[in-house]
């Protein structure tokens, strides 16, 4: 039986405490390690599940870097931030909502997708030049999209007008971008902005998710 609410015992027949439910998960998670196998789970942290099993469980599907500087967990540092992105590993867009919402139309999912999916992509491969701005927030997203070969994603819920952004520098030969729009069904053309110097000046609507590349397109 599930517990309606923290600190409500794990097990309410049995009389076993979440501690009780923590320390048998732990030599779970152990005896599946030392037979070779990476045990994964549905959460991190959250109230039903007090300890995240740092270095046991490698993969947590809800779940972000941030999670465990938010959460307190057993053992936890005083100063600490976050887990570097390397060793969080977990899915950044679920769309379970959206598609239970409307399959069809998936509101939201592109947002997902901006904010969350192209950071997550980014911040794992830290072997790739990033010289160039890199805006990451809860809100607005300028990055690289690092499976092709020269793409930036920009998207902004509240929008920008005339902000300075820098290519990267391996768009040393770049002159004009096209700005093209996001959709369920591809890209669509939008404008074309100058080059100068490496800068661009851009501007977004409100809630416009927006693909920028090199025009003509290399």
């Amino acid at each position: 039986m599930r517990p309606s609410g923290p600190g409500e015992p794990i097990s309410p027949y049995l009389g076993l405490s979440t501690e009780d439910e923590v320390a048998a998960q732990r030599k779970i998670l152990r005896y599946w390690r030392d037979q070779g196998i990476d045990v994964t789970s549905e959460g991190g942290k959250y109230w039903l599940r007090e300890d995240p099993f740092l270095g046991l469980q490698p993969m947590a599907w809800h779940h972000d870097e941030m999670t465990y500087a938010r959460e307190d967990w057993p053992g936890k540092p005083e100063d600490f931030t976050s887990l570097p992105p390397e060793l969080c590993a977990f899915t950044p867009m679920h769309a379970e909502p959206e598609i239970m919402r409307d399959s069809e139309s998936l509101p939201g999912l592109i947002e997902q997708f901006c904010l969350k999916v192209a950071p997550w992509y980014y911040r794992r491969n830290a072997d790739v030049a990033k010289a160039s701005t890199v805006i990451i927030t809860d809100d607005e997203v300028v990055c690289p999209v690092l499976w092709r070969d020269r793409a930036l994603v920009a998207y902004s819920r509240h929008g920008v007008s005339g902000r300075t952004i820098r290519l990267p520098s391996h768009w040393v030969d770049v002159t004009h971008v096209k700005l093209s729009l996001l959709t369920l069904d591809g890209l669509e053309d939008r404008r074309t902005l100058p080059v100068d110097d490496g800068l661009i000046s851009l501007t977004l609507a409100a809630h416009e998710p927006i693909v920028i590349g090199p025009f003509p397109a290399s």
